[in-house]
């Protein structure tokens, strides 16, 4: 008797059915060591799949535990490397992602399911 909700739940059907993809541009944060001052600068592009959610398509999938407002929302695998500041370009609009959240299927394996990000239009 299957118990709970599976690690594939997510790869094999929301992954497999609404995933696009996406340009990840990854970036690297500096700080200077006199003023303080932060410094961003892109590091490598890379062409991804993720479930790609503007605000006003949220409709598709409830919101999941509370994170702030966001321009969009992407679903990613848990093996798929995205950082707070990189940006995402889909459908020729800019992102840059703020608050990343790893969701796990719970007991009694508790195993990653997908990272779930929280992305403001730039």
């Amino acid at each position: 008797m299957p118990s709970g909700i599976e690690t594939t739940d997510f790869s094999a059907n929301i992954y497999t059915d609404w995933a696009v993809p996406v340009t990840l541009t990854t970036v690297t944060t500096a700080i200077d060591s006199i003023t303080g001052d932060e410094t961003i600068t892109t590091a490598s592009t890379a062409s991804i799949n993720a479930v790609f959610l503007r605000k006003e398509q949220r409709w598709m999938i409830d919101k999941e535990g509370l994170l702030q407002e966001g321009d969009a929302y992407i679903m990613i695998l848990p093996s798929q490397a995205l950082n707070k500041n990189d940006t995402i370009t889909a459908n020729s609009e800019t992102f840059r992602v703020q608050d990343i959240i790893t969701r796990y299927n719970g007991a009694p394996s508790n195993e990653a399911m997908f990272k779930y990000a929280n992305m403001f239009l730039v």
